[in-house]
């Protein structure tokens, strides 16, 4: 009895955090420029990103031609409670996604892609990183 009961409240437990991954209301940005996120190239326009668990997010363009799932870790930013946004790092004129704010102070940061370790490499210096504000 003692064991059925304790496998019940760690299934709830586990539906519960599931959900709470899921909560939060899926973000839009708006990105003037195009950008690299994960292996792919995307073009500058108006896109959808939603958390699905605490290491997998999704990227939808406005016009759903696009979508794409991205493993991710979490990334820790007191500045960034409350506002949700986009991240990139900018090396002359290209932009890699690398953080991702839902609206907490704990976000998602994503590991640094092929193409970007080999811009890097190119060119070495980093030029800064850009943070557009998303609305909701």
């Amino acid at each position: 009895m003692m064991r059925s009961t304790f496998g019940i409240l760690a299934t709830l437990s586990l539906a519960a955090t599931s959900l709470t991954a899921q909560s939060k209301p899926p973000m839009t940005v708006n990105v003037p420029f195009n950008f690299a996120a994960g292996a792919k190239t995307l073009p500058a326009g108006e896109y959808r990103v939603s958390a699905m668990t605490h290491n997998l997010v999704t990227i939808q363009s406005a016009d759903s031609k696009t979508t794409m799932i991205l493993a991710s870790h979490s990334a820790e930013n007191t500045n960034m409670d409350g506002v949700g946004a986009l991240t990139f790092n900018r090396y002359g004129d290209r932009y890699f996604l690398s953080q991702i704010w839902m609206g907490g102070n704990v976000g998602k940061e994503l590991p640094k892609s092929r193409a970007e370790k080999e811009q890097i490499a190119a060119i070495p210096a980093h030029q800064g990183s850009v943070t557009l504000a998303a609305g909701r």
